[in-house]
């Protein structure tokens, strides 16, 4: 089994890039642990992408590799960043087929006055 080396940030990466770091609500994250970066930051997953698919294309023919691990933890990590947030509403909108009366009924928001009247409304 290879696992890749996705599951922390190098630091000249975050040095290129500070926005693959977590947002969470305690606020930006700090470079030293593992865990700490935005999943759905298009830099991160550029980079993550990069070195996975030139491992894998190293390794792939090795008679001992029976598969890949990107990472055995995958979570969010408290993550509120504009891209974490932005993955939220497409993935609202393509699970609702962008029609808002569905998804204000499926989460009862007409109930206590939170309907959604326009994609815009969610938060950045």
């Amino acid at each position: 089994m290879v696992g890749t080396p996705t599951y922390a940030v190098p630091t000249w990466l975050v040095r290129m890039h500070p926005e693959v770091l977590a947002v969470t609500p305690r606020g930006p994250g700090a470079y030293g642990a593992r865990q700490i970066m935005d999943i759905v930051n298009p830099a991160y997953l550029h980079y993550a992408e990069r070195v996975i698919r030139r491992l894998v294309s190293h390794v792939c023919g090795h008679p001992a590799v029976i598969g890949y691990q990107v990472d055995n933890e995958t979570k969010y990590y408290d993550c509120v960043s504009a891209d974490m947030q932005a993955s939220f509403v497409k993935d609202l909108r393509a699970r609702f087929h962008d029609d808002l009366d569905a998804l204000n009924e499926a989460f009862g928001l007409d109930y206590w006055s939170n309907r959604i009247n326009a994609w815009e409304d969610f938060p950045d």
